[in-house]
Order: C-alpha cells, then sequence, then structure tokens
C-alpha cells in the first residue's frame, strides 16, 4: 500500500520559523517531521511514499532525494494549492490501489498496520481515525452508527454544535475509486467538501478510533510538545560521538545533544530539549522544554525556557527567552536582551543589546496591510470595523499570538482587546486556546477556509 503524504501548507501559526522552512522540515528531536512520517510508515509495512508539495517544494524535494529511507519516497508538486483532497487527485496518475493519507505536519504513535487492518476488515471506501479530545470546537467531529460507520460529519463546530467528541485526525485510508468524487484541477478538501459528498452519495464511510498519541504540530505549543514526546521515547541523555560536552555541565532527560554541538561549563540543560548539530550552549546557560537549530549560538547565561530558536540565529550574552517564544533563522539577537512569552522574531532580525521585545519584529509584517485588503472581499469578514480587521489581517500574517501582542501589533488599546476578541470568537472567525497566556489564532490559516466553513450545513 502506499502513502500519501502531504506537505503543501504554509505554515502560518509557525511563524516566523515557516518564513525559511516548510511545516514538514521543522525539526523533531534533531530530524524534520517529515522523516518520522515515512520511517513510521516504512515499519507499518507501506510500499512507498508520495509526498505532495507547493509551498517551499524545492526544500522538501531537496530534502527528499538526498536522504536515504527505509522505503522509495516521491514527491509530487502542485502548481497552485489545491486543498487537501485536490492534492491527492493531483497524483491519481502515481496511485496504484487502496492508499493512506497523513499530514505531513502531525507527530503521532498511531499504529499504521493497524489502522490499515481495519479499514480492510470494513469493506468501506474509506476509514477515517478518529480520537476522542477535550475541547471538540479545534477539530472536525464525527457521528457513529453502532457499526462504526460516519453518519454526519462537521468541521470544527462552535461549542453549542459538538454532537460529539471524536476528532478527525487527518490519518485517512481509501480505496482508489474515492478518485473519481474529486474533480480534477479544482482546489478540493477532504473536510469541507469530499466527506459530505460520500455521505450523500451513500458511500460507506468508517472510524476507527485510537487513543494513541497524536500532535498537529502546526502551533508553537503542539511542536514543542511533540519534540518533548518523542524525546521522552527515547529517553536518558543522548549525545553525539563528535559534540563536545563539559564536564561539570548538567543534563537532565530527556535531551538530545547533536553531532559537533557544544555545551559550555556550568550549563544546565532539560529536560526535554533538542540540541541541534553544530549549535553552541556558552557558559551557564539554563535551557528547559526548548529547541535550538542546526547551528545556532546561545552566548553565556542564556535563559531559555519553552521556546524555539530556529538555525544559524545568535544569541547574546545573558538573553531570555519568555514561553512560546520563537526567533527565527538567521537572527542577531544582543546582549541582555528580554524576549517575553509568546513573542516572535525574524528570520534576519537584528535586536539590539539591552531591548525588552514584546510583539512581533519581522521583515514580513508590512504584509499585513495587504492581508488585510483581501479580507475585505472575503464574505466571511464583511461587516468588521477597523479595528476587527486589523486583529484578523494580523493573525493571518503571523498565525498565532498572545491578546496582549495582538494589542500592541494591532494598536488597539489593551483595554479593548479581549472584548474584540471574544465578538471574533463568537462569530467563529478566531479561536483561542491554551493557558495564559492564551494564543489567538484566525479558525483557518487559509482566510479562505472560514467562509466554507461559515457555509456548512448545521
Amino acid at each position: 500500500m502506499q502513502a500519501i503524504v502531504l506537505a503543501g501548507g504554509a505554515g502560518t501559526r509557525l511563524r516566523p520559523l515557516t518564513y525559511t522552512c516548510p511545516k514538514p522540515m521543522v525539526p523533531v528531536a534533531n530530524r524534520p517531521a517529515l522523516y518520522h512520517i515515512v520511517t513510521a510508515a516504512a515499519r507499518a509495512g507501506f510500499s512507498e511514499v508520495i509526498v505532495t508539495t507547493n509551498y517551499m517544494a524545492e526544500v522538501v524535494r531537496a530534502y527528499c532525494a538526498t536522504t536515504l529511507f527505509e522505503i522509495p519516497v516521491r514527491c509530487v508538486n502542485e502548481d497552485r494549492p489545491m486543498g487537501t483532497a485536490g492534492a491527492v487527485k493531483n497524483v491519481e496518475g502515481e496511485i496504484t490501489g487502496s492508499f493512506a493519507v497523513i499530514q505531513g505536519d502531525s507527530f503521532s504513535e498511531i499504529d499504521l498496520a493497524e489502522f490499515v487492518a481495519a479499514h480492510k476488515r470494513t469493506g468501506g471506501i474509506g476509514t477515517i481515525a478518529v480520537m476522542p479530545v477535550e475541547n471538540p470546537s479545534e477539530f472536525g467531529i464525527v457521528e457513529l452508527d453502532a457499526e462504526k460507520r460516519i453518519v454526519r460529519f462537521l468541521e470544527k463546530p462552535k461549542p453549542q454544535e459538538c454532537f460529539s467528541n471524536l476528532a478527525n485526525t487527518g490519518f485517512y485510508i481509501f480505496e482508489r475509486n474515492v478518485l473519481q468524487h474529486i474533480p480534477a484541477d479544482t482546489p478540493f478538501d477532504f473536510s469541507f467538501e469530499l466527506f459530505p459528498k460520500l455521505l450523500q452519495a451513500g458511500e460507506q464511510m468508517y472510524a476507527w478510533e485510537t487513543q494513541a498519541y497524536w500532535v498537529d504540530l502546526g502551533r508553537v505549543g503542539n511542536y514543542l510538545a511533540g519534540n518533548a514526546r518523542f524525546l521522552s521515547r527515547q529517553g536518558g541523555v543522548s549525545v553525539a560521538p563528535d559534540a563536545s560536552v563539559s564536564a561539570d555541565a548538567v543534563l537532565h532527560p530527556p535531551v538530545l545533544i547533536g553531532g559537533a554541538a557544544t555545551v559550555e561549563a556550568g550549563c544546565k540543560i532539560g529536560p526535554f530539549c533538542a540540541i541541534g548539530n553544530g549549535a553552541r550552549l556558552g557558559t551557564g546557560s539554563r535551557v528547559e522544554r526548548s529547541i535550538l537549530g542546526e547551528r545556532a549560538i546561545a552566548a553565556g547565561h542564556a535563559n531559555l525556557q519553552e521556546c524555539v530558536i530556529a538555525e544559524e540565529t545568535q544569541v547574546g550574552w545573558s538573553v531570555s527567552m519568555g514561553r512560546l517564544a520563537i526567533v527565527g533563522r538567521g537572527c542577531t539577537v544582543g546582549d541582555r536582551v528580554k524576549i517575553l512569552e509568546g513573542s516572535r522574531v525574524g528570520p534576519y532580525v537584528r535586536v539590539e543589546q539591552d531591548s525588552v521585545v514584546e510583539g512581533v519584529i519581522s521583515p514580513n509584517v508590512q504584509r499585513i496591510e495587504l492581508s488585510q485588503a483581501l479580507l475585505t472581499r472575503n464574505p466571511a469578514f464583511a461587516g468588521l470595523g477597523q479595528e476587527e480587521l486589523a486583529i484578523c489581517s494580523i493573525l493571518s500574517e503571523v498565525g498565532e499570538v498572545p491578546a496582549k501582542i495582538l494589542a500592541g501589533t494591532a494598536k488597539v488599546p489593551f483595554s479593548r482587546i479581549h472584548s474584540l476578541l471574544f465578538g471574533l470568537t463568537q462569530r467563529g472567525l478566531v479561536t483561542g486556546r491554551g493557558e495564559a497566556p492564551k494564543l489567538f489564532s484566525l479558525r483557518y490559516e487559509d482566510p479562505g477556509r472560514i467562509a466554507q466553513w461559515a457555509a456548512q450545513p448545521r
């Protein structure tokens, strides 16, 4: 059986990481997420992986061409974004029989071999892997009959619309004849279009319930959680043979130190830290639950707490970073800088010494005005005031940030931001998740999908 990995998305909510790295290539335990997906497919007995690409396709293609996988891996590009189901239709000529679909931005412990066996037992046209969740509003949910057939599907319901807590994980298995239900050369989505069409046509769709670990890596909190989960599975302290770790550095497992990395005297690292190949941590640095990219440098006495520093970034002396903060690729951060919770910096930005960063510093922020102009043409955003449009346009560009950062970037008084966000949430345009600081984002990374969501039959 073949596996189709969807790897074409832009990964807005992981910006600034995804300005320079496609989402399936973000490192999990020092290897791209795509590597772990292909490895899991190989171990489950799949014969081949086909990767569908669009955004930064050349990066994914170059990685697949130079990496020795256990099974053949091929990339097929979309000339334009075709949606999740449209991307599969785009590779129809390569599909030889039953096939699996896997999201390229996921990390899971789902038993793919067991999933395949469950699909074969049902004899249906398709099977969706589902799992019970605490907040169904963040997912597509299914209603089942006694035979586990899907009788209803609703994408990201409002809380009052939730008729089930069984969430779509984005793992599917289909018979090849499902492709006849997907139009050619047309953007088409599994959740919004294909699944309702299959149910209306009387096709037999089944759910396979799992409680295995699964996370969408497309948000910084989930990304750090997926990295931590993988490290906990490995356990202990793993240090590459050519890494240099000072004898008096303290490593609290699980910790992964990559090839040619350097950890200097007095460092305290861990738990749940991945230090990339060629990275360096200076004297007395403290790092917890964080990811340090390849060739990144943190000078002495850095304090990094549940954050991400991308590859080739240089962080100065006594820099501190708060929870869920990201510094993108190639940045230079001066001495004694404080980067507060949820802030986003980069890529290729210089932050002067002794600065305090709370918000978004990016050369791409000017694109927010263009995003706002595009939103005004979207019927789902009709009738919004200027402040509300500003908030939505910022979220469409920077992805996911706390309310305080939204207020500063949108130049909205902090005393008003929560009432504005409440109204946008009630309207279904914005969602908030997590504990303080709660992170806010558009309901869908692609604003065009919000109009489709609003048009769903309830």
